[in-house]
């Protein structure tokens, strides 16, 4: 989440070294210019054989360009603008090759006619296949997809070419000009206006959130077209001097260069495939190094010009203020980069809280419309985070519990900051229904949040095993009746309305004794399923069976008057009037039930009446007797 270490960083760079330098194609590359080097610097020969052994060299880098380029090109498979500019630099490397064999047949039939100067079908080939990747290089995309990175770019970009332009218009077309020749004028400007499209090109990758190529490969081919474009420069002045091997070795190593660069590339990319993923930069420092440099040629410009004392502190102080005005610019935009990136490592840790969170977290606006849901409303629900954005916020919410959920927003309007928690049912993506303890805090006044916040956490597992432990602590658990404990709940609960009337009858078993005795305690047992079947099967749906314990069982009928629980009792007896056929036995028991009607705000007194009805009707051999 934070930067790498320094050491681990430095370790990297020391390791991708080592790579390239054991790589056998750039030491072949590498022994293959030493050959050479060591065949036309030493004045063992003559120019001729110097001129010679350069021009056959320049064939082979050009097809190795071919082959290296199209071995790049295939690797960024995917990436369309990347393997655009590898086919345009192995389609440029044919290119010169052609002119170079052109030159290099020349060269060998009349060595002293075609020198180390480019003929004029080698210049068409040259231009022709240098504007192949420069044409590639700007249209290459520069992955800049906000208004004000545009802007900052061609500002930053006007900045460097204007800079460029006093350069080139300086030291190139004054020159033509002084030539006094309308060639010479023309070509200068032929060639300042290429200079400025190449370097327009590089300025546009470099200041672009894109480029095609990694950091090694860009060293190499930039290295090798700075040093191409001097030797082109010194080639005139010292063609006829006793430079002339050391000016074909110089003209020799941008072409190694330009051929090693899509094999750093390749190289690089499988080492690290995320070489070409770039962090955006906050600023560059490049339009505030043409500042400085455009200072520089004004002040040796000047040095040659009859200035007075007055005039020479004028321009320090011009270029004093400009050069402190840059500083304070560049200082400002390190502060600022620090903040930012340590904004962005706070970021990145929340996210990375968020993104492997099991809680959802949402914030609904003033209309209860979701504005942000966080990863885990798919991880935990099934819901798309992106897909619940504009939707009503408690559309999940089961009905039953919506109106809690309401209460609690409608409390919290005026207490505006502090959170609440409900426990409430949501749907998943299954249709299921699932518990979760939901905060809610309201912070629409908070600028950086300017909406309710809603936590919500899972307990649908926690809540279903306290569920299963109340009903193990209320339930009998064989028959799964209320036991006596909540029986008298249900009484309490039932004696809450003081003028309703109410039942309660007691039910035993007749000869169960003997059934466990006779066959054993596991047909007792399913004997007392069957019972509690049964009875339950006639009763009305808000009565509540009981297993008091034993074979004895209970019944209360809230607003039971004496005619229903007369009514109730009668089917109940009549109910086990028939056998009950239990493990393959036709078990002949009957039941004995006591009646006791009354208020039921004392309990204790209908148990009691209804337990003496009930030995009273056994006593007696009746079915049914009532207090």
């Amino acid at each position: 989440m934070g930067q790498a270490p320094v050491g681990a960083a430095r370790g990297d760079h020391v390791s991708a070294v080592r790579g390239y330098l054991g790589d056998p194609v750039l030491q072949t590359l590498a022994a293959a210019f030493a050959v050479i080097v060591l065949a036309i610097v030493p004045h063992w020969s003559s120019p001729a054989f110097h001129i010679i052994a350069f021009r056959l060299f320049m064939p082979p880098l050009d097809v190795v360009l071919v082959v290296l380029g199209l071995r790049a090109a295939r690797l960024h498979g995917p990436e369309r603008p990347v393997r655009g500019f590898y086919y345009s630099l192995a389609t440029a490397g044919a290119v010169f090759a052609i002119g170079d064999s052109i030159q290099a047949a020349l060269t060998i039939a009349a060595p002293a006619e075609h020198g180390a100067v480019a003929g004029i079908a080698q210049s068409v080939f040259q231009i022709t296949g240098t504007c192949i990747p420069l044409v590639s290089m700007l249209l290459f995309p520069t992955g800049l997809n906000t208004r004000q990175a545009r802007a900052r770019f061609w500002l930053d970009a006007a900045t460097v070419m204007t800079a460029t332009a006093v350069f080139i218009w300086y030291f190139s077309m004054s020159r033509g000009a002084a030539a006094g020749s309308a060639a010479a004028l023309v070509g200068s400007m032929v060639e300042s206006g290429s200079t400025l499209v190449a370097v327009f090109a590089v300025v546009k990758l470099l200041l672009g959130g894109r480029a095609p190529f990694t950091r090694a490969a860009a060293l190499a081919g930039s290295a090798g077209a700075a040093i191409d474009g001097i030797g082109k420069a010194v080639t005139p002045m010292l063609t006829d001097s006793h430079y002339l091997n050391l000016l074909l070795a110089l003209r020799l190593l941008p072409a190694v260069l330009i051929a090693a660069a899509p094999r750093l590339q390749e190289l690089g990319i499988r080492a690290r495939p995320d070489a070409l993923v770039r962090k955006p930069r906050l600023y560059s420092r490049l339009p505030y190094i043409a500042v400085a440099a455009t200072n520089l040629l004004l002040v040796w410009i000047l040095t040659g010009e009859d200035m007075d004392a007055r005039q020479w502190v004028v321009l320090s102080g011009a270029i004093t203020v400009t050069s402190l005005v840059v500083v304070r610019q560049l200082t400002a935009f390190a502060e600022n980069a620090r903040l930012v990136a340590q904004l962005d490592a706070s970021e990145q840790r929340f996210r990375s809280l968020v993104q492997y969170s099991s809680d959802i977290t949402m914030i609904f606006d003033a209309g209860h419309r979701v504005t942000y849901a966080s990863p885990a409303l798919e991880h935990v629900l099934g819901y798309p985070a992106a897909g619940a954005l504009g939707h009503y916020g408690w559309s999940l919410v089961h009905p039953d519990d919506l109106q809690a959920g309401q209460d609690l927003l409608a409390e919290l309007a005026d207490r505006t900051g502090e959170a609440a928690t409900w426990h409430c049912r949501v749907r998943d993506a299954s249709g299921t229904w699932r518990w979760f303890e939901v905060t809610v805090t309201d912070l629409h006044a908070d600028d950086a949040v300017g909406g309710i916040v809603v936590n919500a956490h899972d307990i649908h597992d926690a809540r279903q095993y306290q569920d299963e432990l109340r009903y193990q602590a209320s339930h009998d658990p064989l028959t799964r009746l209320p036991n006596r404990s909540l029986f008298h709940e249900r009484i309490t609960a039932a004696a809450s309305d003081a003028e309703a009337p109410g039942a309660v009858l007691l039910i035993d078993l007749d000869g169960f004794k003997a059934v466990n005795d006779t066959f054993g305690h596991h047909v007792g047992d399913a004997l007392l399923v069957a019972t509690a079947e049964r009875l339950r099967a006639n009763v009305r749906p808000d009565d509540t069976v009981a297993r008091l314990g034993g074979d004895e069982f209970a019944i209360l009928l809230p607003r039971g008057t004496v005619p229903v629980a007369g009514e109730v009792a009668r089917r109940i007896a009549a109910a086990f009037a028939d056998p009950v056929v239990v493990d393959g036995y036709a078990l002949d028991v009957g039941a004995s039930v006591g009646i006791a009607c009354g208020p039921l705000s004392d309990p204790a007194v209908l148990l009691r009446d209804a337990d003496s009805a009930m030995y009273a009707a056994k006593r007696q051999g009746k079915s049914l007797a009532s207090r």
